[in-house]
């Protein structure tokens, strides 16, 4: 747990959506979500608008149908889910790995020396 406190730590990244595989606050995040979620948020605010108000404006000028690119951004939203989600499962799984193996040797370690490993 030491590990994913500190990778946690430092990797947060404040954005006002979920993380689905670990239990910290909504608005905290790690190591993919930090370049990946900025872009999905983005993209979904752009998609937003095309689709109320681009596309409807679009529809009645022109008689059209765009409910094909509507029906895109529906596809595009648990892709993107899937995508954090894998790289969460992915990350748990080394966090455990660290925990069992990272973790006890660096507790082991006594203060002196782990500050001049730190200091290193």
């Amino acid at each position: 747990m030491l590990c994913r406190v500190a990778c946690r730590t430092a990797w947060a990244f404040v954005l006002p959506i979920r993380c689905p595989t670990f239990h910290v606050s909504s608005e905290e995040f790690v190591g993919l979500h930090s370049l990946f979620a900025p872009w999905i948020a983005a993209m979904r605010s752009h998609e937003s608008y095309e689709e109320r108000k681009l596309y409807p404006y679009l529809e009645y000028r022109w008689g059209v149908s765009l409910n094909e690119a509507r029906t895109g951004h529906a596809e595009l939203h648990p892709r993107a889910d899937d995508v954090v989600e894998a790289h969460d499962r992915t990350l748990d799984v080394h966090l455990n790995v660290e925990d069992e193996a990272v973790v006890p040797l660096l507790l082991a370690l006594d203060p002196e020396e782990f500050d001049r490993y730190l200091a290193s």
